[in-house]
Order: C-alpha cells, then structure tokens, then sequence
C-alpha cells in the first residue's frame, strides 16, 4: 500500500512548525513531553509543549497527531501475542503501545499503532494512493 499526506500550501514557520510537514537537517527525533495530567491543560502549558517541535528535525506528522495517539486508549482488539504492553505516563495504554513497539519508543511524531496495523481504525491524515 503507498500512501500520502497532503497540506495546504503554506511557507514554514517558527509559528506552525509543530503541525506542517517538512524535512529536516538533522535526524534527530523531535521532542516530545507528555501532559502532566489528565486534567484540561492551559492554552499556555499545551502551546509550551507543542513549541519544542524543531524547524531543523523532520516533521512527517503532525504534534497535535502524536498527543493525540500517546493519550488515546489502544485498540485493545489488535494482536498483541504475548507482549506485555507498557503505559504512558498517565497510566493510559496507549497507542503508542504496540506488539511491535511494546515499551512506547517513540520515531519522531509517528503513531506506532497506525504504523503497525493497516488498515487502521482510527482516522488519519494518511491517504492512500495504491
């Protein structure tokens, strides 16, 4: 299967850097840290969290769609053969947590669980193409 992602046609900046695709410089993973709490974060505590995205690290995915799959209950009908699938710090097993990535690794903003199960439950910027 190929897919594609497709966005708007807008110039890169410091300002949306967490949420437009782009190559990077480096190879480094982009920073992530995870809410603290369950609880409704601050506009100020999300935009704090969402700003150590790099304009000179990879952007494939967006911020906004990796926080959403790490605080996502996992699809608990997947295959999990005999993983003991880990949590995120919430305590959340997540979708981050697959068969294939059972301690929560992370690549850049990639969901492991889309990753690893096609076709995937949940919906996706991905489109596929053939």
């Amino acid at each position: 299967v190929i897919q594609m992602m497709v966005q708007d046609n807008v110039a890169l900046t410091s300002a949306n850097k967490a949420s437009r695709i782009h190559d990077g410089t480096t190879t480094d993973t982009q920073t992530y840290t995870p809410p603290a709490s369950k609880t409704t974060e601050s506009n100020a505590q999300y935009k704090a969290r969402a700003d150590q995205a790099s304009l000179t690290r990879g952007l494939q995915e967006s911020f906004d769609y990796y926080d959403d799959c790490n605080m996502r209950t996992r699809n608990k009908g997947l295959f999990t053969a005999d993983q003991n699938l880990g949590n995120n710090n919430l305590g959340i097993s997540s979708a981050a947590f697959t068969r294939q990535n059972a301690n929560g690794n992370r690549r850049g903003y990639e969901c492991p669980e889309e990753r690893d199960y096609y076709p995937y439950w949940h919906p996706s910027p991905w489109v596929d193409v053939a």
